[in-house]
């Protein structure tokens, strides 16, 4: 204001408080927000999304609540469809699951939205306004933090230490043993479908309750080229791999009171075209080969498989001693073969087998089995099998369809407890002056105790 271009003012004091009585004369006056608990998580952890939702109303008030998850994020429970806001006041949700996958937060917005339909504060109609809030989070790669040394993809051991106490390790794909490498007491993750490979003349040491096992999805295993070492020890674990160990030509296998859980097979030889493999050497004592009741879910390009293992141990061209007499035994448990051998030549002592079972996802005959010799008729390379017992004195063979099986297999099972059985041992096809002795045994079977049929020209 002024007055011939001269400013005029005035004032007038006021001296009184505005104070708030609590009350709202507002219907549609509403404020969201949220939060993640978390900035960054590894995949498959769990985590939650916080929705706050203010109100400051005469009434409380209706709303409806629309959660947008991404797409790799698995709910844990469930997320209501409308929430009822106090009059004046906050009120939370709480979302809860875990990401599948990682990705950069920009990949993981959580979004919430909320609508309210009524009368605004003029008591006029108003249709739906809605609000709309997000929060991210960064997610890892499961089973990696800070800590872990990570085995890059296409990387080879001559770039990191030779001996690893005490680590946590994550391979990231392939991943090849090209210098001896020894793992003490190390926890090492395997990223979905990634293989180890030892390379010819080279080491790996796998030691002192060292776990090899997958992250969040099986693995191929490792793959020995011909003249590689592997020596699993003291405790050691190999877990949830397709073939956990694939041996080759002059390959050394060291298996000492090691433990191989949820592989579709343990130890594997590939067919050699009927050329023996020449092993420099193959000893297993002490280890268990089993099943603890789930597969990881499948890497991408996996061979089908049934819902338990495929077998213990399968060989083919090989020469082998399964177990020793006087140490500690072997125990192959809750799978479909315990130990398969094709034109193989193998003597099994000291070895329990238990809960042998054909199961679903797998078309091969003579499933359920628990030990398998069978020789190659068509290229006349008969198989080879001895059966020693179990150095307790008690069961070899306990709970399985079928203790042994041979065809065009030479065949003796000798001292052996047999119990629980639908049949004891089976020997077929053994023509040719093959022979086969089944001495000294204590057989209890629900159908054959002992069966011999169409072996025509064998020796007794």
């Amino acid at each position: 204001m002024s007055y011939c271009n001269e400013p005029l003012s005035s004032s007038y004091p006021f001296s009184n408080t505005l104070t708030w009585d609590d009350s709202s004369k507002c219907n549609d006056c509403f404020t969201l927000n949220k939060t993640a608990s978390v900035s960054t998580v590894s995949a498959l952890d769990t985590m939650s999304f916080i929705i706050e939702i203010c109100a400051t109303n005469q009434d409380s008030g209706f709303v409806y609540v629309d959660e947008i998850l991404p797409a790799n994020f698995n709910l844990i429970g469930s997320i209501p469809w409308y929430f009822v806001a106090p009059p004046i006041g906050c009120d939370t949700v709480v979302v809860s699951g875990y990401f599948s996958t990682p990705g950069s937060c920009d990949d993981n917005f959580n979004t919430v939205r909320i609508r309210y339909s009524g009368f605004d504060s003029l008591n006029v109609y108003f249709g739906p306004d809605t609000l709309i809030d997000s929060a991210c989070v960064t997610v890892g790669v499961a089973c990696v933090d800070t800590n872990t040394i990570i085995f890059l993809n296409n990387d080879s051991s001559h770039n990191y230490l030779s001996t690893y106490s005490n680590a946590t390790i994550y391979v990231e794909g392939l991943f090849t043993v090209d210098v001896d490498l020894e793992l003490i007491n190390c926890i090492v993750f395997m990223a979905a479908g990634s293989q180890i490979i030892i390379s010819s003349s080279i080491s790996f040491n796998v030691d002192d309750s060292t776990q090899i096992l997958g992250c969040d999805s099986m693995w191929q295993g490792i793959l020995m080229e011909p003249g590689a070492t592997i020596q699993v020890l003291n405790g050691s674990k190999i877990k949830d791999a397709n073939k956990a160990i694939q041996i080759d030509d002059e390959c050394e296998v060291y298996l000492r009171n090691a433990e191989f859980y949820n592989n579709i097979t343990g130890v594997y030889s590939a067919p050699n075209l009927g050329n023996v493999y020449n092993l420099g050497a193959f000893l297993v004592t002490g280890t268990t080969f089993s099943f603890t009741g789930s597969f990881l879910p499948n890497y991408i390009g996996q061979p089908s498989h049934g819902v338990s293992p495929y077998a213990g141990i399968d060989l083919t061209d090989v020469v082998v001693s399964i177990g020793e007499s006087g140490s500690d035994p072997n125990h192959f448990l809750n799978m479909n073969f315990g130990i398969k051998g094709f034109r193989s030549s193998m003597e099994v002592a000291n070895c329990e087998f238990q809960n042998i079972y054909s199961v679903a996802g797998y078309s091969t005959k003579l499933m359920g089995t628990a030990i398998v010799s069978v020789g190659d008729v068509t290229l006349g390379l008969p198989g080879n099998l001895s059966v020693l017992p179990i150095s307790s004195n008690s069961n070899t063979i306990f709970k399985c369809e079928r203790g042994v099986y041979a065809s065009y297999s030479d065949l003796v099972v000798s001292n052996c407890k047999i119990t629980d059985v639908n049949t004891g041992v089976e020997c077929t096809g053994n023509i040719l002056m093959r022979r086969a002795m089944v001495v000294e045994n204590i057989i209890t079977a629900r159908k054959y105790g002992i069966r011999f049929y169409d072996n025509a020209g064998a020796m007794t």
